[in-house]
């Protein structure tokens, strides 16, 4: 997953995953309610009606404790995200501070980029901003149900085990585990950049051939006169990146 389809994947995946969610979590709110509520007086504990209902309100945590990890991930997120797009500005205001890092048409490269990638992160910042504070009103509310539904259950059976908040939950979420890791990748080939940068310039290298993954430091660049490709700024110590094609 590259940093352009985050925006993206804010709209049409993560939303319609976290509204799959609120729906389960809803669904589910109603179902322990209906259910406690039709618990009749004098019940035994062991009757249909309290284990029904005691099964119910594991369920509900499990969902409020899967739902609570997701809210987590997007906080993570979003810190990232901001601390991406200060360090792509960051690097944006060192490059017009000292624009002789480079050939011009590289530097102008780095700025094209670098305006790129702040567009990119801040369109996600802007898509996740509002989902924390609905997860943590949908989650209050559920809690506040199941509290709600274990005291109509100890009412009837003050002695029946209710289960304890649900601690782990099975959360798989491929799409936000990637789009994490994205990110936190992102961060650190943009703070090597930006470390380099303000530390030394960056050097030009030229050649024949595409460069050796372990010439340069980060923030370098190669030209590759033969193919007629620039590579650069180099992002990581090993890695050079795919380079642009010019005549």
């Amino acid at each position: 997953m590259g940093i352009e389809q985050i925006p993206g994947l804010m709209t049409t995946g993560l939303t319609s995953q976290l509204s799959t969610k609120l729906t389960k979590m809803t669904t589910q709110l109603t179902a322990v309610s209906s259910v406690s509520n039709s618990i009749p007086e004098g019940a035994a504990c062991d009757s249909p009606e309290i284990q029904h209902a005691l099964n119910q309100i594991a369920d509900l945590q499990k969902l409020i404790a899967d739902l609570q990890k997701f809210n987590n991930t997007i906080n993570t997120i979003i810190k990232t995200v901001q601390v991406l797009a200060t360090t792509a500005a960051a690097i944006k205001a060192i490059q017009i501070a000292n624009p002789i890092t480079g050939p011009g048409a590289i530097v102008t490269d780095i700025m094209v980029t670098q305006t790129l990638l702040l567009a990119n992160v801040l369109a996600t910042v802007k898509g996740l901003v509002s989902l924390p504070n609905l997860i943590d009103a949908t989650v209050s509310s559920a809690q506040a149900g199941i509290a709600s539904a274990i005291e109509k259950v100890t009412d009837a059976c003050p002695n029946a085990v209710v289960p304890v908040d649900q601690g782990t939950a099975d959360y798989l979420n491929a799409d936000l585990d990637s789009l994490e890791k994205t990110l936190k990748d992102a961060v650190s080939d943009q703070e090597g950049l930006l470390v380099s940068i303000e530390e030394a310039p960056s050097k030009v290298y030229q050649g024949n051939q595409s460069p050796l993954p372990d010439l340069g430091k980060p923030a370098d660049y190669y030209i590759d006169n033969q193919n007629k490709r620039i590579y650069g700024p180099k992002p990581t110590r090993t890695h050079w990146g795919d380079g642009i094609k010019f005549e």
